[in-house]
C-alpha cells in the first residue's frame, strides 16, 4: 500500500467512524479508538504493546522492520511523511478537522499545506508551510 492509499484508508476511517478518532493518544486500552498515527500503523499490522513511558507496535515482522518500532516513526513511514509534518500531524492537540484537512492533501499525493490547514498557528512555531 502506497503513501496515498495509506492516508485515504485514514481519512474514509475518520470520516465513517468519527467517534474512533481520538488524537489524543497512538490507541485506547481497548483498541477501538486511534489518532492518525494509530490507524496509519494499524492499517500497516502494526498494534500496540506498550504506551508508556513510549509507546511501542509490534509489526508484521518482516526481514527489513523485525521487532519493535515507535508508532511516530512508523506512521510517518507509511504515510510518506518527514519529521516535521509528522510532529504536527501525530500531536495530540491537533483538532479533527485539522488533521482530516492534512490527509487530504496527502491522500492526493501533495505536500500538506500548514497555512491552509491551521492558518498561522503553525507558521508562529516556525515550521516550513510549503
Amino acid at each position: 500500500m502506497n503513501p496515498q492509499e495509506t492516508a485515504q484508508l485514514v481519512l474514509d476511517q475518520i470520516r465513517m467512524h468519527p467517534e474512533t478518532h481520538y488524537q489524543g493518544s497512538y490507541e485506547s486500552s481497548c483498541g477501538t479508538t486511534r489518532c492518525v498515527a494509530g490507524w496509519a500503523a494499524h492499517f500497516h499490522g502494526y498494534r500496540q504493546i506498550s504506551a508508556f513511558p513510549t509507546a511501542m507496535w509490534i509489526g508484521p515482522g518482516t526481514a527489513s522492520q523485525p521487532g519493535r518500532h515507535l508508532v511516530h516513526e512508523v506512521a510517518a513511514a507509511h504515510l510518506g511523511i518527514g519529521e516535521d509534518d509528522a510532529n504536527i500531524l501525530f500531536a495530540g492537540t491537533l483538532p479533527s478537522q485539522e488533521a482530516v484537512h492534512a490527509l487530504e492533501y496527502l491522500a492526493k499525493g501533495e505536500d500538506i499545506d500548514w497555512h491552509a490547514v491551521s492558518g498561522e498557528r503553525y507558521a508562529r512555531l516556525g515550521v516550513d508551510a510549503r
